[in-house]
């Protein structure tokens, strides 16, 4: 999850959310969503592993076995597998760029493929008219020192997260 701007404007007739169509409560569940997340790892849950802990980055892992149907996002489910998966979260904050434009190079799929040269294949998969959701499937060339990888990200409107 990245915190943008380190604040969240609620919906008012002028800005951005509005426009998207997001009500307040909409926004306050994705806020709870990531406390839930954040309390968790700052209970040092033994699941998750702290990978790099810089002031404005931090990023965690942990290793499952894929028989599970993730509860928060009811349409996507992990097969049943004997191979472990690795699940990344990503907490961190970007002070020089602005919600809607930082949307809009992570989630417009004809925009990232033409900056991003880590990526293998990026294809949505599942878009949702009536809830404005997008599955996407992002395969990418790690720069780091871990393997190729394939992340699964929701984004609804102006709200990413990423499996």
């Amino acid at each position: 999850f990245m915190q943008l701007n380190q604040s969240i404007e609620l919906p008012s007739s002028n800005n951005s959310f509005s426009n998207a169509q997001i009500s307040t409560d909409e926004l306050k569940s994705y806020l709870d969503r990531i406390d839930s997340v954040l309390i968790e790892i700052d209970n040092e849950s033994p699941e998750w592993i702290l990978l790099n802990n810089n002031p404005n980055f931090r990023l965690f892992s942990h290793t499952f076995l894929p028989n599970k149907t993730i509860k928060k996002i009811p349409f996507l489910y992990f097969n049943p597998t004997n191979r472990q998966q690795t699940e990344y979260i990503v907490i961190g904050t970007i002070d020089d760029v602005n919600s809607h434009d930082f949307m809009t190079v992570q989630t417009d799929i004809a925009v990232r493929k033409r900056w991003d040269k880590y990526i293998k294949k990026l294809d949505l998969i599942n878009y949702d008219e009536e809830t404005r959701t997008q599955l996407i499937n992002w395969i990418v060339f790690n720069p780091v020192y871990l393997k190729i990888f394939n992340v699964v990200s929701i984004a609804k409107s102006l709200s990413v997260f990423v499996l």
